[in-house]
């Protein structure tokens, strides 16, 4: 699905720009467009399952990522 992978791909180039921010909304983004397929069934629940893996391997990463996170000292 398109645009799913276009928001995969939009967190990982963020992310590794350390662009935080636009890393941590393409990700809300992902988790809201994946729910609006699946509640509009315009999406399999194999398609479903897979993008939802896909999405968890961030999981982790985004629950703490802020440019807090980057300061050492003022």
């Amino acid at each position: 699905i398109q645009e799913l992978e276009t928001l995969l791909m939009e967190i990982q180039s963020n992310s590794e720009n350390n662009y935080k921010d636009a890393a941590k909304e393409a990700y809300q983004q992902f988790w809201n467009v994946l729910e609006i397929k699946q509640k509009a069934n315009q999406i399999s629940a194999k398609t479903y399952a897979y993008y939802e893996k896909e999405g968890r391997k961030w999981q982790g990463k985004m629950q703490n990522y802020h440019h807090q996170n980057n300061v050492k000292s003022f």
